[in-house]
């Protein structure tokens, strides 16, 4: 994602499942630019994410998946999955947890993130990605210009080689793993 993320003008999508894939390969097919679909290693995709009602896919904008107004949480891609149980996990702890599909990696839904930055005390990004030049950098930096003060968490790839290994090993190896993340959250947030 990083490396496509610089590219002008060209659009990056990052679907939770494979309804949504389909949705933007149509999307995508309709669209007078060129659109990159960013979907994981092996058979994680296929999951299908709960979620009462399906947003049409639109234009830089992403779908909230949760309501709530302590922690935001904006996942993108197979992490919404896993935004999904990390959301489960904080809610049972007393925390009201707003969860959101950024669907697109590039450009960022800027009306739901200032939205959510004026709204919660606490915002994280989680992304199958490296920081440098994802999505969690984007939103940072957007954050950062428009003057937002609010605690802010990405949770990503360390930017290092990657080992080889399946899906959940590396996640839990990398702390992309619902007890990890919520374990950062619970400490970062203190």
């Amino acid at each position: 994602l990083s490396f496509l993320s610089h590219i002008p003008n060209l659009v990056v999508v990052a679907p939770k499942d494979n309804t949504e894939l389909e949705d933007m390969l149509a999307y995508a097919i309709n669209y007078p630019g060129p659109i990159a679909i960013r979907y994981p290693k092996g058979d994680n995709l296929w999951d299908e994410v709960s979620s009462d009602i399906v947003v049409p896919i639109e234009y830089g904008k992403s779908e909230r998946l949760l309501v709530g107004k302590d922690i935001a949480i904006i996942a993108v891609g197979s992490m919404v999955k896993t935004g999904q149980e990390v959301a489960k996990k904080l809610g049972d702890m007393g925390k009201d947890i707003t969860l959101v599909n950024g669907r697109f990696i590039s450009p960022i839904d800027k009306d739901m993130i200032d939205e959510l930055a004026n709204t919660h005390s606490l915002l994280i990004t989680m992304e199958e990605n490296v920081r440098n030049g994802g999505f969690g950098q984007k939103v940072s930096d957007y954050l950062y210009s428009q003057g937002k003060s609010i605690k802010f968490i990405n949770i990503s790839v360390p930017d290092e080689f990657i080992d080889h290994g399946g899906t959940l090993e590396l996640h839990q190896r990398y702390g992309l793993d619902p007890d990890s993340i919520v374990d950062r959250i619970i400490l970062e947030s203190e």
